[in-house]
């Protein structure tokens, strides 16, 4: 499961900022580490999630798609969640993610 949400959260990333570089820079990756995580989350969808023209990347339809309804906790197993916890998983689901910290 954590390697499903290192690869959604590169394409949140690259998605949000627009490049593999800037969401690098942003979770402190290397590009290639980047890169192969949005192809692995692309190849267990099956799908292409962005169209790559060199070094710039566009969504695709499917990664719009994704894009619109994603957020951080929707894709979490909710079956182990307990009745007091679901409504403030419901509520969470609405907040943006919080950015990581800046390495110093």
């Amino acid at each position: 499961m954590i390697g499903n949400l290192r690869r959604l959260e590169a394409y949140y990333w690259v998605a949000r900022l627009g490049g593999v570089g800037a969401a690098a820079a942003h979770l402190g990756l290397t590009q290639p580490s980047v890169s192969v995580r949005v192809k692995e989350l692309e190849r267990e969808l099956g799908t292409q999630l962005f169209h790559r023209v060199g070094r710039n990347v566009r969504l695709s339809e499917s990664g719009v798609v994704i894009a619109a309804g994603w957020s951080p906790l929707r894709f979490a197993d909710r079956s182990e969640i307990g009745p007091s916890s679901k409504a403030a998983v419901a509520k969470t689901d609405r907040r943006a993610p919080r950015p990581h910290p800046q390495p110093t």
